[in-house]
């Protein structure tokens, strides 16, 4: 068996190092412990950098084959993209550049996935555990979700934007509940696909995702690949062993940083409901998401004429959230009153995604 192990990265060489030497250190220990006959690709693709992550053109391991890849083209999905054309593994593992390894993780990737691999069925995406912890002037400190984030409730945050991906220690199959919450799919910033996988959804969407020209600042390039592969048949497994702690930095706890996730998210959505129909069973499911049941119900075909060229039912949809969120800050609950203004921004975004695509 042989896995390859990808880093999509852009100017972040500091935190690069850290995570390199660390998958260096595992791999050989557990090469040494043992004896394993499983061989490591490390890919790393250089996304546009113009810090120092170019030096690793030279950059050599003693335990493992390492791979430098320079992908000029911007975007997360571009920079993945080529790992995935350039692989040699029977599957491939994507890592975020800015977080760091549990303790055993390459030996629980090696069982997890030798595992899957002895089956007949060898398609297959495994998501990660993600675990928070707060970078704080480059000290890591322990980090407790604000309330506002509890997956528990149905009032909450996403947890995807921190991001943070923790929902228990049991293996289970996505879609499941988690809480009052439905996780559909795992993150991107550590999941598993094999190869054969790609013979059925063979890359990441290039006009979304971070990074990418296309639209804008847009996201859920990950999530579209996920859906379109469970949508294929291909089973798609939380595996909590699988672990990385992901480095939280301040500004993301700022409501601004929120905010413009949230802007970002429904605009992203948007755009994905309207180029590619398949990814929701229909626009009004995607625009929907994430907003109480209660509060939005299937809108009459009545409302489906436009008003400046976007759907009357989008208007009627941004009042309800903003008088919601009105409301909100009458119940003195942070909770509520950060939820409810993130869905008034998602809601701006969805309209700025409608209004994206002719």
């Amino acid at each position: 068996m042989k896995i390859s192990i990808a880093i999509c990265t852009h100017n972040r060489f500091h935190l690069l190092q850290d995570l390199l030497s660390d998958l260096q250190y595992q791999v050989e220990i557990h090469q040494k412990e043992f004896n394993s006959s499983c061989n490591f690709e490390l890919i790393v693709v250089d996304n546009n950098s113009t810090d120092e992550t170019q030096s690793l053109k030279n950059f050599k391991l003693t335990s493992t084959k390492f791979v430098y890849l320079k992908e000029n083209k911007p975007g997360l999905s571009s920079a993945r993209n080529l790992a995935i054309k350039k692989f040699k593994g029977d599957l491939i593992c994507f890592l975020d550049d800015d977080i760091l390894l549990t303790d055993n993780f390459i030996e629980n990737c090696v069982i997890q996935c030798s595992k899957r691999l002895s089956n007949t069925s060898s398609k297959f995406i495994i998501g990660g555990k993600v675990e928070a912890f707060l970078d704080s002037n480059n000290t890591e400190e322990s980090f407790q979700l604000p309330v506002w984030l509890d997956p528990g409730k149905r009032i909450s945050l996403s947890s995807s934007y921190l991001p943070c991906h923790n929902f228990g220690s049991l293996e289970k199959n996505y879609p499941f509940h988690y809480g009052r919450k439905n996780i559909q799919n795992p993150i991107g910033a550590c999941f598993i696909v094999s190869r054969e996988v790609f013979k059925t959804v063979d890359s990441f969407n290039e006009d979304i995702g971070i990074g990418a020209l296309s639209y804008g600042q847009t996201l859920h390039e990950d999530t579209e690949f996920f859906r379109l592969a469970s949508k294929e048949g291909i089973t798609l497994e939380y595996i909590p062993s699988l672990a990385v702690k992901h480095r939280i930095f301040e500004n993301r706890l700022e409501h601004s940083y929120i905010y413009n996730w949230y802007f970002r998210s429904g605009k992203s959505l948007a755009i994905l409901s309207k180029t590619k129909p398949e990814f929701f069973n229909s626009l009004k499911h995607a625009l929907n998401y994430g907003i109480p049941a209660c509060m939005l119900r299937v809108w009459p075909s009545s409302l489906n004429f436009k008003v400046t060229g976007i759907p009357f039912y989008m208007h009627v949809k941004l009042l309800i959230v903003y008088f919601s969120s009105i409301l909100a800050h009458l119940s003195f609950k942070k909770r509520f009153i950060v939820f409810f203004k993130a869905q008034f921004y998602k809601v701006m975004g969805e309209i700025a995604g409608m209004r994206s695509v002719v």
